[in-house]
């Protein structure tokens, strides 16, 4: 994608993580952060305000690791976490629910150059028919032409998420 074709990331479901602004933070110029749970985006404010104490430098060792940047500096790793961040303020943390149309209603009507999802139908889908509603919510986030990531596990029924297991059917 030509950088003018990539300005915009939603990551739908991301958790109390920051994986996806850590690892597009190169690539967009705002991320737009959502989740279902108001936990999870309080969690995810603190770390935008960077009053949070979960320590991101082994998630940023592996992310630079892996673009082929190794070794590098606690400088360089305080560098990635804060391109990171602004992106996060460039864009925002927003409330999602992909069982509802819109799933980010904070958006009103925004289409975005990618919309990242990772394994967040597989705890808020029971059936396949929800998947696919969900998948459809989701969709329409995603501008004409944009990329559309989807994280997933294929053939299986069960979903372990801490102490919680979903069983799913078809």
């Amino acid at each position: 994608m030509k950088p003018e074709e990539r300005e915009t990331l939603l990551d739908i479901g991301a958790g109390p993580t920051v994986y996806s602004a850590l690892c597009f933070r190169d690539t967009v110029t705002r991320v737009y952060l959502s989740d279902y749970m108001t936990k999870n985006l309080e969690v995810l404010k603190k770390w935008c305000e960077n009053t949070t104490t979960h320590d991101w430098k082994p998630t940023i060792k592996v992310i630079k690791r892996t673009e082929g940047g190794f070794p590098f500096t606690m400088e360089e790793m305080e560098k990635i976490e804060t391109k990171a961040r602004m992106a996060v303020k460039c864009g925002g943390i927003m409330y999602a629910n992909v069982h509802e149309d819109p799933v980010v209603p904070d958006l009103q009507g925004q289409k975005m150059d990618i919309v990242v999802t990772i394994f967040t139908l597989e705890s808020a889908c029971e059936t396949y028919a929800q998947y696919c509603q969900c998948v459809k919510n989701i969709m329409k986030h995603l501008r004409s032409g944009g990329r559309f990531l989807l994280g997933s596990v294929l053939e299986d029924d069960a979903y372990n998420s801490g102490n919680h297991v979903s069983l799913h059917s078809a």
